[in-house]
């Protein structure tokens, strides 16, 4: 689980672990738990061969757990990481 507070700005790395990303675009994928409404996310591929994306947090998301997933487009390719359940992301409420 990737944890962040509340109104972090910070961006966040995470791995399309055995996918090399040259030529593809991202999708960064949060759905609130339990169910909640899909969120899409700016992201940027950083390290193409290594499968390497980063999103920077923008006050998009509430305090709260999400579900988390990238997916890859590239050509007819379509992939989403993990391939097998989520990632876990919380954001913390902040002291203020």
């Amino acid at each position: 689980m990737t944890t962040i507070k509340y109104g972090d700005t910070a961006p966040t790395t995470w791995v399309a672990e055995g996918m090399d990303l040259t030529g593809c675009t991202v999708r960064f994928l949060a759905r609130p738990r339990p169910r909640g409404a899909m969120i899409e996310l700016p992201a940027t591929i950083t390290d193409p061969p290594a499968g390497a994306v980063e999103w920077s947090p923008a006050g998009e998301l509430k305090v709260g757990v999400y579900d988390i997933e990238l997916e890859v487009t590239g050509g007819a390719l379509i992939a989403t990481f993990p391939s097998d359940g989520f990632v876990t992301l919380a954001v913390a409420e902040d002291i203020r």
